[in-house]
């Protein structure tokens, strides 16, 4: 029933980047216990789940991260992605990892081709030389490593650059996402783009790139609000599209306490608690339920759209209504 499930295993983070939602929990003590992560684990196994993406915060600063993703392979769950800002590996995750570098996949994310932008945007001195050198410790060790960028005013341009430095570390696939405001969070980040910026970047760049990546792109917005020529891309499948997000797929979302989430991004809207649940199946089809109606926003207008089905329901429905599409 559950196919797919993103556990935030904890809140903080050694960098700092401009556009951060969680910005104001950088710095904060809360990390997903033993027993959590055990529970959480048990309903996943028996409700067929395939594959978790671990999350913070950096979740290479949780101490039992490789604990956790060799309890998860050998419970039965298949596949496990890490998303990291590269900046670290955790000391003991080699050893830890051994013989289990099939099943887990590194996503790195980098937000400039140099040490200039990329440190500006994670305002941590030093952290691209970093994540260059950890991409070469992570390969030499057997593991596949993933690339993923946010487009934003200071890389924009820049995109071209960080495909060539990918290639050059042996990196086959990037996920492109674009900086917009966070949902329900006060910032004062110069960094935001539109969707039509992005559009415009992605065709600019995939016309221009010679390069072997795949690229994939996370508009996490409706189809109708894409460029014709961004759209021609994807329906030719030069790009790909990933929606990242439970809305469209059998998929759930845990906090460190063990709290289930509407959205990653909306910390504080709760649904349950996975310690208080006690028909874990019902309980899933309830929030199944519940999300079916959320994204079927705005109704009138997707109701007579030939590119429905191509747009999975438009993206980010939370996102539709932050920017007022009728």
């Amino acid at each position: 029933m559950i196919q797919f499930a993103t556990i935030v295993l904890n809140a903080c983070c050694n960098q700092s980047c401009v556009w951060c939602y969680n910005m104001a929990k950088l710095n904060d003590s809360q990390q997903m216990s033993e027993d959590t992560f055990n529970n959480i684990l048990e309903h996943l196994v028996m409700s067929g789940c395939k594959g978790i993406l671990l999350v913070g915060g950096e979740p290479t600063l949780h101490p039992l991260l490789p604990h956790f993703i060799t309890r998860a392979i050998e419970a039965g769950i298949p596949k496990i992605w890490i998303v990291s800002n590269g900046y670290r590996i955790h000391g003991n995750f080699f050893d830890a990892l051994e013989g289990f570098q099939s099943n887990v996949i590194i996503n790195i994310s980098i937000h400039g081709s140099n040490q200039a932008i990329h440190d500006k945007l994670t305002q941590r001195i030093g952290s691209f030389n970093a994540l260059l050198s950890n991409i070469d410790a992570y390969h030499e060790h057997g593991f596949i490593v993933n690339g993923q960028t946010t487009l934003c005013m200071s890389n924009q341009g820049d995109i071209l650059n960080i495909l060539s430095v990918l290639e050059k570390k042996n990196i086959g696939n990037i996920l492109v996402s674009y900086c917009m405001k966070p949902i329900g969070v006060r910032t004062d980040c110069k960094e935001f783009i539109t969707v039509n910026d992005f559009c415009e970047c992605i065709v600019s760049a995939v016309n221009r790139y010679a390069g072997g990546i795949h690229i994939d792109v996370a508009p996490h917005m409706p189809r109708c609000m894409m460029s014709a020529r961004f759209l021609e891309l994807l329906d030719n499948e030069q790009i790909g599209i990933n929606h990242g997000c439970g809305f469209n797929k059998n998929e759930i979302i845990f906090d460190p306490y063990g709290n289930i989430l509407l959205c990653i991004h909306l910390p504080d809207v709760v649904m349950g608690n996975i310690k208080e649940i006690s028909d874990f199946s019902s309980f899933i089809q309830e929030i199944n339920t519940k999300v079916h109606s959320y994204r079927r926003y705005p109704l009138r207008k997707c109701g007579d759209c030939n590119s429905i089905k191509q747009c999975t329901g438009g993206g980010c429905p939370v996102l539709w209504l932050t920017n007022k599409v009728k």
